[in-house]
């Protein structure tokens, strides 16, 4: 037995350091109080807040692209809620200070298994 403490390995490492390093230089503050009660949380997390309509073809498609990408482990439990129907609202800090609210529609585990990506849907 090699011990009692589960050791991270090296790729898991550097992408937990990545993350922290550009959600630092380039994330914003987002709050997220559950539905219905419960404890304010709070993480930096990347937010994409589109200007640009997606094309399908020769036809411009207007998609929900607000997203924010987090890490897992912060927002524990949104997903769950969020898979059962639960509309939850998160406010996003916008550049001038001030805060943004979006009910989150869904919430998928991306290809790497630690990265959790929120579909918002503006309020």
């Amino acid at each position: 037995m090699k011990g009692l403490f589960k050791t991270m390995n090296l790729f898991d490492s550097i992408q937990d350091t990545a993350f922290d390093v550009v959600t630092t230089t380039f994330g914003v503050l987002a709050k997220w109080i559950p539905k219905g009660g419960g404890e304010e949380k709070t993480a930096k997390v990347l937010y994409k807040d589109p200007t640009e309509s997606q094309q399908i073809g020769n036809t411009d498609y207007d998609a929900p692209g607000y997203t924010m990408e987090y890490k897992k482990g912060d927002f524990e439990g949104l997903k769950e809620r969020a898979d059962d129907g639960i509309l939850d609202t998160v406010s996003i800090e916008q550049r001038d200070g001030s805060f943004i609210s979006f009910l989150i529609q869904n919430v998928k585990l991306k290809y790497d298994g630690r990265t959790m990506v929120a579909i918002l849907h503006m309020k």
